[in-house]
């Protein structure tokens, strides 16, 4: 109890300085912590011996909106929702979690939720970024809704706003896609006056961050960017 203890003092110091660093003297009756990174619906079963869990799950990423022929650049996807937990106790674990990571949305698609069994749940994924209509750029995806029981849940950035087509100005960027805890955000494409447009930037794999929105040229419109999908990692302490 004493090291686990002393690892929980040390990831709460480096946390307050920004860095997360385990300091974590294992020996044979007290290993070290157990790192499950999951990337795919499934089931964490809890270590044997465990003490305690320390659980981060992120939402899917929304996918960048479409860029729109003369009219303007797609909006960026919003990023999934974060929370975070410590179940401390062995009395407290149970022995296995159905875990749901939420799936990326695609272009124009929102994300969808995750959740690491009863213990967090509805850690929403984020919005599609809106293609581009009327005489404005797309509007960025709305970020993923906050989770339910986590000791910290925190709601989903949102994406930005693509840029319009005006007379002087054919060529504009698409939205940023909001970005997660772990950032990967899609960058948002730039169209280039006299050609195509530009198909927006993804984000990177396993983020829940969102992606970018298409870009506006004067040849044809272009699509955004799809989300990510969400991760959760678990750290188990014995």
């Amino acid at each position: 109890m004493i090291r686990w203890l002393w690892a929980w003092i040390c990831w709460a110091a480096q946390s307050i300085r920004g860095t997360l660093v385990f300091v974590y003297p294992g020996t044979a009756t007290n290993p070290p912590p157990q790192v499950t990174d999951i990337t795919a619906t499934g089931t964490f079963n809890t270590p044997s011996a465990a003490r305690a869990l320390w659980v981060r799950i992120f939402g899917g990423g929304g996918g960048g909106g479409a860029s729109t022929l003369l009219v303007g650049s797609g909006g960026g996807g919003g990023a999934g929702a974060y929370s975070e937990k410590w179940i401390v106790g062995a009395a407290n674990l149970l022995p296995s979690y159905a875990v749901t990571i939420g799936a990326a949305g695609a272009a124009g698609a929102a994300g969808t939720a995750s959740a690491f069994g009863a213990a967090i749940t509805g850690v929403g994924g984020g919005g599609a970024g809106a293609a581009a209509a009327g005489t404005n750029g797309g509007a960025g995806g709305v970020g993923g809704a906050a989770g339910i029981g986590g000791d910290i849940n925190l709601a989903g950035a949102s994406g930005t706003a693509g840029g319009a087509s005006t007379i002087t100005t054919v060529g504009t960027a698409g939205g940023a896609g909001g970005s997660s805890p772990l950032g990967g955000a899609g960058g948002g494409a730039l169209g280039a006056s006299g050609g195509p447009g530009s198909i927006g930037a993804a984000a990177v794999a396993n983020t829940g961050s969102g992606g970018g929105g298409g870009g506006l040229g004067n040849g044809a419109s272009a699509a955004g960017g799809a989300g990510a999908t969400g991760r959760c990692i678990v750290v188990a302490f014995f």
